[in-house]
């Protein structure tokens, strides 16, 4: 557990709990996706199991630790969604499965992952289970998306929030984790993207995002060259049907903007998330106005909202590039 980036307070209350045998029956890890929720459970759960814990952390070499690691143990239990939601056949299987006393040790670990998405039967079956603890189980819950989280799952729980990482911890993952050297300034771009989110940063070091986001910058540099309705509404459609990576190429399209503003607005280089192409930036800022910028990045956040929230894709696409069409007319107007 001392390995993990960011996260001390929590953690160091888990431990506190534990080696003064003073757990909850049930805890709920909150947070930003790909913060480090799983990977504290899992490690909270080697301490719970571990045959040989070494300085106050589990050993990693036990079987029971190994076993936590490949999710075989007997008393270690995982529930994650099938297909989009967490059933209610998989909770009443747990509850067979947590009845039986512990096969090894004192517990019975359970981690229900993103436990927002149990259907209304399954949490209300949790709930009964929860109201009612068996003296041997430990649930950890976690989720990304807390308000989703029925109130009265939340009140049965010790909850934990999960903190966005800082900048430098984020940097130090990508340090760590990257399966290959990343240049400095590209780690940057990744560590600013993340929001705090190690686990996006990784996903964000796949060489689709970054051929993504250069052909995206690419196309920012010169799109006010031949400025058509029709070129974007048409580009606009190629995102669409592409869905998986919308958020993402909207993301690129917000910071891009947003890096123009703020080099017109300070000249401050330490400000700049896209360094590695800093002198387009610096180029392509005399080519707006504050106005026409504010106006931009105040619309790409609006569409970023509306895809979060299960908006209709092409609608808000098309609203987003009939919005740049005519704000960057008017740019050209004046």
């Amino acid at each position: 557990m001392n390995q993990i980036i960011g996260h001390s307070q929590n953690i160091h209350m888990l431990k506190k709990a534990f080696f003064s045998e003073k757990l909850s029956h049930a805890y709920l890890f909150s947070g930003i996706e790909g913060i480090g929720k799983r990977t504290v459970a899992k490690a909270f759960t080697k301490l719970c199991l571990c045959e040989s814990i070494e300085s106050g952390k589990p050993c990693n070499r036990c079987m029971s630790c190994i076993q936590v690691e490949k999710e075989t143990h007997p008393d270690f239990f995982v529930i994650r969604s099938t297909g989009s939601t967490i059933k209610i056949e998989q909770i009443h299987q747990l509850q067979k499965n947590i009845q039986r006393t512990p096969y090894r040790g004192k517990r019975k670990i359970v981690i229900i992952e993103n436990c927002d998405v149990m259907t209304n039967e399954a949490a209300n079956a949790l709930l009964k289970t929860l109201e009612e603890p068996l003296g041997w189980t430990v649930f950890i819950l976690t989720s990304s998306r807390l308000h989703a989280v029925k109130p009265t799952i939340k009140s049965r729980c010790q909850n934990l929030w999960f903190r966005r990482l800082s900048y430098k911890q984020v940097i130090e993952g990508i340090k760590r984790y990257a399966k290959k050297d990343i240049p400095s300034e590209y780690q940057h771009v990744v560590a600013c993207m993340s929001y705090g989110s190690l686990g996006r940063a990784l996903k964000l070091l796949n060489k689709d995002f970054e051929k993504m986001r250069i052909e995206s910058l690419k196309f920012l540099k010169h799109i006010k060259e031949n400025l058509s309705i029709t070129k974007l509404i048409m580009y606009s459609s190629e995102l669409a049907a592409k869905k998986e990576t919308v958020s993402d190429k909207i993301e690129i399209f917000w910071m891009w903007f947003r890096d123009l503003m703020i080099w017109k607005l300070t000249g401050n280089e330490g400000l700049i998330v896209n360094i590695d192409v800093l002198e387009d930036v610096k180029a392509c800022a005399n080519e707006y106005t504050i106005e026409s910028l504010n106006a931009i990045t105040k619309n790409a956040v609006d569409v970023l909202k509306g895809l979060e929230s299960k908006g209709n894709v092409r609608l808000l696409l098309d609203a987003f590039f009939l919005n740049l069409y005519e704000v960057l007319s008017f740019d050209e107007r004046g």
